[in-house]
């Protein structure tokens, strides 16, 4: 589950948008 939440950091961190608005 831990690999999902580091995912969705790292989109935030690379795109600067939260992963629901990235989706």
């Amino acid at each position: 589950v831990a690999i999902i939440i580091y995912s969705m950091y790292g989109h935030i961190a690379k795109y600067g948008n939260f992963p629901g608005q990235w989706k």
